[in-house]
């Protein structure tokens, strides 16, 4: 019995995790009150609340700003082979094509004569 009344009372203490909230509202009108969903209960002179803030509750407005996508630079966000793609030579030296799109780097003689070299000529550099 010790058990069971301390249980008792030790829930008596805790609140509740939440605080419940009656989704429906009972609404005077010409025709009594009429059951009506909380988020549909605005009147014509305040306008009805946008979705947006009924969902954001007071949170940082910033956070769901529109997110643009930044170019992916070659150099800056990543490095170039240090392979010639059609030769697959080292590329070590200032003779060299390198992409700014991609990773790709060519050395110039293979950029205009190699197997890819029609390609290569031809991209963006």
């Amino acid at each position: 019995a010790d058990v069971a009344s301390a249980w008792t009372e030790a829930l008596a203490r805790v609140p509740d995790k939440r605080e419940r909230k009656q989704r429906v509202q009972l609404v005077e009108s010409e025709i009594g009150l009429v059951p009506v969903l909380g988020e549909n209960a605005y009147d014509l002179e305040n306008g009805e609340a946008s979705v947006f803030s009924r969902e954001l509750k007071g949170q940082d407005k910033g956070r769901f700003a529109v997110q643009h996508r930044r170019m992916i630079v070659a150099g800056r966000d990543y490095k170039h082979d240090d392979r010639c793609l059609a030769c697959h030579g080292a590329c070590n030296n200032d003779k060299v094509k390198k992409c700014r799109l991609c990773p790709v780097a060519l050395h110039a003689k293979c950029a205009v004569n190699g197997a890819s070299g029609k390609e290569a000529h031809n991209a963006t550099w």
